[in-house]
């Protein structure tokens, strides 16, 4: 998309534009080591009539030419390592100069060009025994008589031809027509099966008989199966007519969750600050960062748009931790116990703040091309914009 917005480009400014291909275009450190490591090469819709510097790329195995102006294709003759060569869409009239150098593709596109002369293609072609994929679609060679059983019997390796895979049965045709035209054999006519064994009435009696057998079990079969199809579709019938009641601790949980002042949901983004305290990775938090961690949930360090709307000590006492005994807490403590605890919306003005603070932070990142760090960014800015929006 770029490459042809580009083009269009200098067609607008009416800069020329240059009509021969170079493969040092294509890699962004151009020297000898980088251009011998190179094995694929993009020169699309570039309106080129010739390459150079192909033989600096001897590792080359993929190359596109397609969509520019070539009438014939020189300059690859050193690139036989190539598997995979894209000339569709040029004005190519021939395949001969470097494409019958490149013996090992295994696929070749030279769709929509100008290729005349069948045989004359089919005496270069019928030599690359590794071709899998073959494109000669839209030339006046696949306007020739037999075109594609001749193609497919002169390159037997070829599996899809013009974009439709090759058959069995194209196969086998391709086969009768070689034999028939080129060797001058015809296939041998079938000879009319003839039985010399005749049955006798007493055999022809048992098979009527044989049949009418078949068709009375099967009769019984269809007539089982349709009485059992009904029966199963009055159970289905009298199972969702009946009122079915729904358990009495379902609707009562339900009701407690609808009620909760903070959401399950919003609980799992509070696991990341409670781990932070959790030095010794045991899953608990002791009393000593209590007063750390209550006010990370204060300052909505979780990004919740929620903050507990109560003191210290009420935490604490809501929490069941103290300075004593109780000195720690769970996770699943802590998940539970959270419920106690009267919540509040965190400062609309702060919250506003730090929307716009990650936002910058996000486009900041992407434009120093780090943007796989901005969706947590962006993630918790519009978790702020939601529970400002309630």
């Amino acid at each position: 998309m770029q490459e042809t917005f580009n083009s269009l480009i200098k067609r607008s400014l009416n800069i020329k534009q240059s009509t021969v291909g170079d493969p040092f275009e294509c890699i962004p450190i151009k020297n000898a080591k980088n251009a011998k490591n190179c094995i694929e090469i993009h020169l699309s819709d570039k309106e080129l009539q010739e390459v150079i510097n192909f033989d600096k790329f001897p590792n080359l195995e993929c190359l596109w030419l397609n969509n520019n102006k070539f009438e014939r294709l020189d300059g690859l003759e050193t690139n036989f390592r190539l598997r995979e060569l894209y000339l569709h869409k040029n004005k190519l009239k021939t395949i001969e100069g470097s494409i019958p150098n490149l013996l090992h593709l295994r696929t070749l596109t030279l769709a929509h060009n100008e290729i005349r002369d069948l045989d004359k293609n089919l005496e270069i072609l019928q030599k690359f025994k590794q071709l899998v994929q073959l494109d000669l679609s839209e030339n006046p060679v696949a306007e020739e008589p037999n075109y594609r059983i001749r193609v497919i019997n002169a390159i037997p390796s070829v599996q899809v031809l013009d974009r439709h895979v090759v058959t069995l049965e194209e196969r086998a045709k391709a086969k009768e027509w070689y034999l028939a035209e080129v060797k001058g054999i015809q296939p041998p006519k079938k000879a009319k099966k003839t039985s010399a064994w005749q049955a006798s009435q007493s055999e022809i009696n048992l098979d009527k008989e044989a049949k009418s057998i078949k068709e009375k079990y099967a009769g019984q079969k269809a007539e089982q199966e349709e009485k059992e199809k009904g029966e199963i579709e009055t159970r289905f019938k009298r199972w969702y007519t009946t009122n079915i009641p729904t358990a009495t601790f379902l609707l009562e949980n339900r009701a407690k969750l609808q009620a909760l002042p903070i959401t399950e949901w919003e609980k799992n983004y509070l696991m990341p600050i409670f781990k932070s305290y959790d030095k010794e990775k045991k899953g608990i938090i002791k009393f000593a960062d209590a007063q750390a961690f209550y006010n990370d949930l204060i300052d909505d360090k979780g990004c919740i748009g929620l903050a507990p709307n109560s003191s210290f000590e009420e935490f604490c006492t809501a929490l069941k931790i103290n300075s004593d005994k109780d000195n720690t807490i769970t996770w699943n403590d802590f998940r539970i116990r959270i419920n106690d605890l009267k919540w509040t919306k965190a400062d609309a003005k702060k919250t506003k703040e730090r929307i716009d603070s990650y936002y910058k932070e996000a486009n900041k990142l992407i434009f120093m091309g780090k943007g796989t760090q901005a969706p947590d960014l962006l993630h918790k800015a519009t978790r702020l914009e939601n529970a400002l929006s309630k």
